[in-house]
């Protein structure tokens, strides 16, 4: 019987500790990539980034004040499948701001 229960002990001890790995893992591993745009109003709580192609995307962890509209903006990140920005754009999580400056008049 001790070895019965021993064995159970040690198969949850596993599958706990290969689903806690998995849980540190993203569903598919992005590859991290800069963005470059206008900051635009709008966002609800994530700035808005309108890139050269004409797409918006929100911007997930800089703050609106690091981000406010008018400013050219340059940063790297991901895009990222589960947002906190409350809107219907894509998210990119920004990791590193580069440039974050007026526009040229």
């Amino acid at each position: 019987m001790q070895f019965k229960q021993r064995l159970i002990a040690v198969s949850l001890y596993l599958c706990v500790g290969l689903f806690l790995s998995a849980l540190g893992q993203p569903a598919h591993a992005s590859k991290a990539e800069t963005l470059s745009g206008v900051v635009i109003a709008g966002g609800i709580t994530c700035p808005m980034l309108k890139l050269r192609t004409g797409e918006s995307v929100s911007l997930m962890g800089v703050s609106k004040q690091k981000a406010s509209a008018g400013k050219t903006f340059t940063a790297t990140g991901i895009f990222v499948r589960h947002s906190t920005c409350q809107q219907a754009a894509r998210t990119f999580r920004v990791d590193e701001i580069l440039n974050a400056s007026p526009v040229p008049q």
